[in-house]
């Protein structure tokens, strides 16, 4: 069923001609209780099926699902960000969505999830919940993380044996990258030394101190 800004309409007057025909009352917040709530319906065919909910819970609830996720995304993230400092990484406590679409092998599911993730950050950020760090990075703001925390209270942050346990495993890992790229299907990093350039035995002679290089004459024709 697609809803419609017509149907929106139409459903917010027929909610407040009931209010103000008291066939409607206003209740409070069914989550924590406020007095000041606002009408959040349920059904938009349905005027009366309404719930009242304050202004930061109905911001919540109108929240899709996708959000929510890239919301306990940032969150994790965000309690990584030691893990990244001591490993020296770039955009620290940033996530990125390339890897929730690693999964996904039909190519057209993928640009369409890569594009509706797309459109929910641009409106989390919006909202003041996300920022950019670099393309295609994003990390939690001040009122994202204080929200992150509400929607997922299950997710605590690692203590500092976690930390030192996922440390030493990442460095063991970069480093069995390093030594063998082939079985992980990368190319070896480039090293900040370069090769030697190629050198002639005569050359190599020449350079050793108390040695007289003899050149060999005997090919040479008088």
């Amino acid at each position: 069923m697609v809803i419609t800004d017509l149907d929106k309409d139409w459903i917010r007057a027929a909610t407040a001609k009931l209010v103000r025909q008291g066939k409607l009352k206003r209740q409070p917040c069914e989550v924590c209780g406020v007095r000041e709530a606002l009408v959040h319906h349920i059904d938009y065919s349905d005027p009366e099926r309404v719930i009242w909910l304050c202004k930061r819970h109905k911001s919540e609830a109108r929240m899709s699902l996708l959000q929510k996720s890239l919301l306990r995304k940032g969150l994790l993230t965000y309690y990584r960000t030691p893990l990244d400092i001591a490993c020296q990484l770039d955009n620290q406590g940033c996530f990125q969505i390339r890897g929730m679409m690693s999964d996904i092998e039909d190519r057209s599911v993928r640009a369409n999830r890569r594009a509706a993730a797309g459109l929910s950050i641009a409106r989390l950020i919006k909202r003041g919940l996300l920022e950019c760090c670099s393309r295609g990075h994003w990390r939690l703001s001040t009122a994202g993380l204080a929200l992150a925390r509400r929607l997922h209270p299950q997710i605590k942050r690692p203590t500092k044996r976690q930390l030192a346990a996922d440390i030493a495993l990442r460095k063991a890992v970069s480093h069995a990258m390093d030594e063998h790229p082939a079985p992980f299907g990368k190319r070896r990093r480039r090293t900040k030394t370069r090769p030697l350039a190629p050198i002639s035995i005569t050359d190599f002679e020449k350079q050793r101190l108390g040695v007289e290089v003899k050149p060999d004459l005997s090919g040479l024709q008088p």
